[in-house]
Order: C-alpha cells, then structure tokens, then sequence
C-alpha cells in the first residue's frame, strides 16, 4: 500500500456517511455543491484536501476530497508543477515479458 497518513479520517464530518455522496460523476452539480458543504464545515478539510491531492499523484482517483473536485486536484498539482495520474497516463504501452 502506500504511506499516507489517514489518522484525520476518524474527525471527518463525512464519517459514517454514504462514500456515493462524494464520488459524484460530470453534472450532477447538486451532489457536488451538496459534499462541497458538509467539507467547508469539516475541521480535516485541509488534511483532506492534501491527501486527495497526494492520492491523485498515485492513483486515478475521482470524488470530493477536502471539497476539491478532480479538476480542482489537477489545477493545484499543476500549480505546484506536479502531475495527476489518468487511466490512460497510467496505462502500459508495452506489455511486459
């Protein structure tokens, strides 16, 4: 596995709830804006921003972290002159022997 400290989820106020809530798909802006919500009122939110931002480096991965959207993630690693993993990024172009 890897080394991210986690030792923040058990203050979340995400925890306990439905996971679905904060893995919304392109559009549905009522989900978002509904787990965007219970994050600006989360006392980890910036614990789990970061680690949303580290997991991105690591993992194609979607959903709310931190109240950051994918595309948010992608903007910030940008920024700091990182990249996000995708799917197709990730995806073997020669297969091994």
């Amino acid at each position: 596995m890897d080394d991210i400290n986690r030792s923040f989820m058990s203050k979340a106020a995400c925890k306990g709830m439905d996971p679905e809530m904060f893995m919304p798909v392109r559009g549905e802006n009522l989900k978002i804006r509904a787990a965007k919500q219970i994050c600006r009122s989360c006392a980890v939110q910036t614990d789990c921003a970061e680690y949303g931002l580290q997991l991105s480096t690591m993992y194609d991965t979607h959903g709310i972290f931190g109240g950051l959207t994918r595309s948010e993630r992608e903007t910030i690693l940008r920024e700091r002159g990182r990249k996000m993993i995708t799917w197709t990024g990730a995806r073997l172009t020669k297969v091994p022997q």
